[in-house]
């Protein structure tokens, strides 16, 4: 019986994957791409590795920037075994959802396991965060190993310490964000007064993050990835909004920007205090709250549904372990029909929220591929075609670093160690970054100009083009419009490359216009 729902609950998610695959490249004329830039920035770190012995975003440096510490090896594996190949993430995220289906069946009775299993693949947006190319998948499968192992879920007996040391290792390895869920768990079982394996808890969780940043330190880069430092959210206790903010309305501020989210973390507190889940199951859940308002807290939201998925999942399996079903069969044998009615209109209209987030987040996936297939592919291209192995500069680095050898100024601050300085410091001027960029030699520049004059300062540089990408909603991409810039290339070479490639190379969706100096 075991083995027929493992299969039954597998069978949604790779029917969706081939569907979605399909779709895919359909829509981006036989190319595949995912759904998301930055997966590309972890596969051209891995592809200079391979290739050139370099762990850079560009062969031409170290670079510290990425989200994972675990991720890029496994992508250096896969590139080592098979060559340099695109689909490489895609077999890594299947594979991650494939080992998560076998955790829960290994935990969970058949009929809670094929529940989960399914909520994991749709509301979890498991299916969805397979063809966004990057960690967030495995996070959810280390997250959730360590949680089962911490509090008691899944049982090793002698092993339980060494595998909560290598559970913690992962977690943090998968990603940053980890780093919490190992102080909170390492915490219960303090509490439960396991000193040793909480000790074994923070040791495990700091072991990759401490080796990782020495060695970014040896390489002239910070302690953490430049992701992180520019990403994470920073409270102002200099003023009262940031304590405010701080008590609860950072909190409460992500939750509304999907209120999906918001629905399960109130529906774990509902089911810490209320009799929809038995007395027995009530540290998992009142940690997994926790765990969920840590990140709410400290951690971003949205961008196709990726950074807070691991929350997700985690409350899905929570709640469909520790739901009442006695009590839920008691209360509905005792309701009239009418009541019945009310409550399956109310269960769903509560439901709502976050079945709308699920079909969203695996509904988007090939909108935005089509998006970056239009936009950050046919950038590469475009510099592959006239200035790879140049100076460029960027503020979308992903697709340009894995298929060209441009040498990229990333004025974002996740690429180029300078601009980060000068974002971190507060020294990110005008004058600051057109004179470093002349000092690179930087031929061209390819910005989401109107976001620039928006967040820090006008680009001054002559505007030779514009691509826009048609359509009436933007999904993934920075900005709909991508200017280029003549930085050190003459301006006039600089425009009739544009209208070649613009005229014959780019596909349909995309407005361009050739621009001049006004008179």
């Amino acid at each position: 019986m075991r083995l027929r729902y493992f299969i039954f609950a597998l069978l949604p998610y790779f029917v969706g994957l081939f569907v979605i695959l399909y779709l895919i490249l359909h829509v981006n004329s036989g190319h595949f791409v995912y759904a998301v830039d930055d997966a590309y920035i972890h596969m051209a770190v891995a592809k200079n590795y391979v290739l050139h012995g370099v762990f850079g975003i560009t062969r031409y440096g170290f670079t510290s920037a990425l989200s994972s510490i675990l991720w890029p090896w496994l992508l250096i594996g896969g590139f080592k075994l098979v060559g340099i190949n695109v689909y490489v993430p895609l077999v890594l995220n299947a594979l991650s959802f494939l080992l998560l289906a076998l955790l829960s069946f290994t935990v969970l009775s058949p009929k809670r396991a094929f529940l989960f299993t399914l909520s994991a693949t749709f509301l979890g947006s498991t299916l969805g965060l397979t063809f966004v190319g990057m960690e967030h998948n495995l996070q959810i499968l280390t997250t959730l190993l360590l949680f089962t192992l911490a509090t008691g879920i899944l049982s090793t007996g002698r092993w339980e310490r060494p595998l909560l040391f290598l559970a913690s290792f992962l977690v943090t390895s998968a990603r940053y964000e980890g780093m919490a869920v190992v102080l909170i768990l390492a915490a219960y079982r303090l509490i439960r007064r396991d000193v040793i394996g909480s000790l074994l808890m923070l040791i495990g969780g700091a072991l990759p993050v401490v080796t990782y940043g020495v060695w970014s330190l040896s390489n002239g880069w910070y302690f953490f990835p430049t992701s992180v430092l520019t990403k994470s959210y920073r409270f102002d206790l200099g003023s009262p909004m940031g304590w405010i903010g701080l008590l609860f309305l950072r909190a409460l501020h992500n939750a509304l920007i999907l209120p999906g989210v918001y629905v399960l973390w109130v529906l774990l507190g509902v089911f810490v205090v209320s009799p929809l889940s038995k007395p027995e199951y009530r540290h998992p859940l009142v940690l997994a709250f926790l765990i969920f308002t840590v990140h709410l807290y400290f951690g971003n939201v949205h961008w196709l549904y990726r950074y807070e998925a691991y929350i997700v999942v985690l409350a899905l399996f929570v709640l469909t372990r520790s739901l009442n079903t006695d009590y839920l069969t008691d209360v509905w044998k005792g309701t009239d029909l009418i009541r019945k009615a009310a409550l399956v209109i109310t269960t769903l209209l509560a439901l709502y929220p976050v079945l709308s987030r699920g079909y969203m987040a695996t509904t988007h996936v090939v909108p935005g591929s089509n998006e970056l297939y239009r936009q950050d592919y046919q950038m590469a291209m475009f510099i592959k075609e006239y200035y790879d192995g140049q100076p460029v500069v960027l503020n979308d680095v992903g697709n340009v670093a894995f298929y060209t050898d441009a040498r990229i100024v990333d004025l974002w601050g996740l690429a180029t160690l300078e601009t980060a300085k000068m974002l971190l410091e507060g020294r990110y001027t005008w004058e600051n970054v057109d004179r470093f960029v002349k000092e690179r030699g930087c031929r061209i520049a390819l910005l989401y100009g109107d976001v620039f004059a928006k967040r820090y300062f006008p680009i001054r540089w002559e505007e030779v083009g514009l691509w826009y990408l048609l359509g009436p909603k933007r999904f993934v991409v920075g900005n709909k419009a991508v200017y280029f810039y003549a930085v050190y290339e003459n301006a006039d070479t600089l425009r009739e490359r544009f209208v070649e490639y613009s005229k014959n190379r780019l596909p349909k969706g995309v407005y361009w216009e050739v621009l001049t100096p006004s008179p």
